[in-house]
């Protein structure tokens, strides 16, 4: 991924699949750790960086490190 190309949620996705990780379990572990930061690379060897956010509902955030910010890959209800 350059910096030029777009956030797309699905990439992020297939970057916790790649690595056996899904939502659901990347969530639980990041609730327990406030403010933790998860990386991982994909198969081109960019690397994610994953943590959760909550403000009315919570957020899986992931961004890229050609990123500036996190952008919303998932969200549920607290």
């Amino acid at each position: 991924m350059s910096s030029g190309m777009m956030f797309n949620k699905n990439q992020a996705i297939q970057v916790l699949n790649h690595n056996n990780m899904d939502i659901d379990k990347i969530i639980r572990y990041l609730v327990e750790k406030p403010n933790h930061v998860i990386r991982y690379v994909d198969e081109n060897d960019t690397e994610w960086s994953f943590t959760v956010r909550r403000r009315c509902h919570l957020f899986l955030m992931a961004k890229t490190q050609f990123m500036k910010k996190y952008e919303a890959v998932y969200s549920s209800p607290k």
